[in-house]
């Protein structure tokens, strides 16, 4: 970006990312792991309904665990979707977190 006084201020970009392309994670948080072995088979079941980018994410509370579910997990994150799991699992456990635009300069 450039600004000077005088001078119209200008603006060179190399790409434009709208927000809905911007990178997502679900977190799914458990009390401990036990609770999330348990309830293992049930979340991928969940997991099975969705298809697309965004990034799911375990997150055992007590151990402090963070368990990146492989690629093959991903799911595309939509509100209907995403309403269905945390009337599952707790609207308290399943959150959204969006990623920033990495800068690669």
């Amino acid at each position: 970006m450039s600004e000077e006084d005088e001078k119209d201020s200008k603006l060179i970009c190399e790409k434009i990312i709208p927000f809905h392309q911007t990178k997502r994670e679900l977190w799914i948080q458990f009390p401990d792991k036990d609770s999330f072995l348990q309830q293992e088979k049930e979340v991928y079941a969940c997991l099975n309904d969705s298809e697309g980018d965004d990034e799911v994410v375990i997150y055992c509370q007590k151990e402090r665990a963070v368990k990146r579910l492989s690629r093959s997990r991903n799911i595309w994150i939509e509100p209907e979707f995403l309403r269905r799991l945390q009337k599952r699992f707790g609207e308290e456990r399943v959150k959204v977190v969006e990623k920033a635009v990495a800068n690669k300069f």
